[in-house]
C-alpha cells in the first residue's frame, strides 16, 4: 500500500490467471478451457485461509474483509490464491470483538445474524462457503431473480433457513459416513485422483465454518489452517473421520 497526497492505493502484482470464480464456476472450465486440479484447489484454500489469518491477527488495527467469495480470489502465475477487493473491509480496534455496520457483503456469502454485528466470524462463515464451491466445482448457493439464496441439495432447491440446515445436515451425514467422494466436482473424478484425507479435512472445515451460531464456528482462521494442514489432536471427531476414511 502506498500513499499519494491524501489518497491510499493498493498496488497488486500482475495476476494473469483471473479469479477462482473463472476457473471452478465457469461453464467453459476456465479462461483457457481447463480446470483446476485438486492440488491447486487445496493450495488455494490454504492460501486464502492464511490471508484471512494475517488480516485478523497480524494487522493492527485488525481488518475484516467482509466480502470473501471466489470472484475476489485472484490467481497468480503459479495458481496461488491472492485475496483481493477490500472495498467493504472494516478496520477493527483490537479490543473490540464485534461492531455494527450497514455495509453488506455479497448475497449467498453473508453470515447469518449480520445485522446483529460483524466480527471475524463473518469472514469465517464466508470462507466456508468458498470451500464448498471449491469442493463441488460450482456455486452450491445460487440466487434467483429476486436475489434470494437458493440452497442446492440433490436436484431440489430452497431459499429458507430450514433448507440451509437440511443441506448442511445432509453434508455432515455424508461426511461422517465417509461418503463424500461421489459428491465431488466430476471433472476431478474423471481426470485425477483426489486425496481423500484432504477432501475430508476440507469438507469438515467448510461445515464447521458454516455453523449458524458464531460461537460454534472455529475460534479463528488459525484453527481452520490447522484443520487443512491436518494438525489434528487425537480423539477428536476429525481424527476419527480421517482414520475411518483411510480404511474405506
Amino acid at each position: 500500500m502506498t500513499e499519494m497526497g491524501r489518497f491510499y492505493y493498493i498496488v497488486y502484482d500482475l495476476l494473469p490467471n483471473g479469479s477462482l470464480d473463472d476457473w471452478i464456476l465457469s461453464r467453459t472450465g476456465g479462461p483457457t478451457g481447463r480446470y483446476l486440479s485438486w492440488k491447486s484447489r487445496y493450495r488455494i484454500a490454504v492460501d486464502v485461509a492464511e490471508a484471512l489469518a494475517y488480516l485478523h491477527h497480524d494487522c493492527s488495527p485488525q481488518i475484516l474483509h467482509l466480502d470473501v467469495k471466489p470472484d475476489n480470489i485472484l490467481l497468480d502465475n503459479n495458481f496461488r490464491g491472492v485475496l483481493s477487493d477490500f472495498g467493504l473491509s472494516r478496520l477493527m480496534q483490537n479490543d473490540v470483538g464485534t461492531v455494527f455496520s450497514t455495509i453488506r457483503g455479497t448475497p449467498g456469502y453473508i453470515a447469518p445474524g449480520w445485522n446483529y454485528g460483524i466480527s471475524v466470524k463473518c469472514d469465517i462463515y464466508s470462507y466456508g462457503k468458498v470451500l464448498l464451491d471449491i469442493f463441488f466445482g460450482k456455486r452450491y448457493v445460487c440466487l434467483n431473480q429476486e436475489g434470494i439464496d437458493i440452497y442446492k441439495r440433490h436436484s431440489e432447491g430452497g431459499n429458507s433457513e430450514r433448507e440451509q440446515r437440511i443441506f448442511h445436515a445432509f453434508m455432515w451425514k455424508r461426511l461422517r459416513q465417509c461418503q463424500i467422494m461421489d459428491l465431488f466436482d466430476k471433472r476431478l473424478v474423471e481426470n485425477e485422483r483426489v486425496d481423500e484425507r484432504e477432501a475430508i479435512c476440507l469438507v469438515y472445515a467448510a461445515l464447521s465454518c458454516l455453523q449458524d451460531e458464531p460461537e460454534l464456528r472455529p475460534h479463528d482462521m488459525r484453527e481452520v489452517i490447522g484443520i487443512l494442514n491436518q494438525k489434528i489432536q487425537k480423539g477428536t471427531e476429525l481424527s476419527r473421520l480421517l482414520e475411518l476414511g483411510s480404511t474405506t
